[in-house]
């Protein structure tokens, strides 16, 4: 079936091309967080090394702390891609890729794709932008992340992993089945670990 994209959700706004600043002084608070950190380390003390998934998203980024922990940890700034609606005040890694897109809305459309039988159509209703990044990363991440359900991140990692990334979600409540993962490790507070 080809897709309508006078249709919804095909209508639904992805790029945000004039992003706000993140001025919420509370959006700093993974920097103050002493678990931030100790989850981070977690999953960096796993199978998950810079060497074996150097290209990394994290998806509602904030204020770019998960790719400040990662820097520490001895990812490269230039391999790491951060999301969000905003654009950080004071990036933590300023060498590090933003991109503002609505992750919310490109969930929405991913899954009704999905289950339309669109998927193969996907990328010619999508930004260029959006579509340039699907399945250019080796590790996904989405930890203290609160605008998301379950859905939305899975559906957001099958999108962008590419094949063998993990993706390292903020909950383990879903069967990832249904996506297609598989079980990779369990070495994070926050659940386990998925391969695609």
């Amino acid at each position: 079936m080809i897709p309508k994209l006078d249709e919804w959700p095909y209508t639904l706004v992805v790029d945000v091309s004039e992003p706000l600043i993140n001025e919420d002084p509370y959006s700093y608070f993974s920097f103050q967080m002493p678990e931030y950190p100790v989850s981070v380390a977690r999953f960096v003390e796993s199978r998950i090394k810079p060497t074996t998934h150097p290209n990394v998203l994290d998806l509602f980024a904030g204020q770019g702390a998960m790719a400040l922990e990662l820097q520490k940890r001895g990812w490269e700034p230039g391999n790491m891609h951060c999301v969000d609606r905003s654009l950080p005040k004071i990036p933590p890694v300023p060498e590090s890729n933003f991109h503002t897109f609505n992750l919310v809305n490109l969930a929405t459309i991913i899954r009704t794709a999905g289950i339309r039988k669109q998927l193969e159509s996907l990328d010619s209703f999508l930004p260029k932008k959006v579509a340039d990044l699907r399945g250019k990363f080796d590790l996904v991440t989405a930890i203290q992340s609160e605008m998301h359900d379950d859905y939305t991140l899975f559906a957001l990692g099958w999108y962008f992993l590419a094949s063998g990334g993990v993706l390292v979600p903020d909950s383990h409540r879903l069967t990832p089945e249904v996506f297609g993962y598989n079980f990779f490790e369990q070495k994070t507070s926050h659940g386990l670990i998925y391969k695609k």
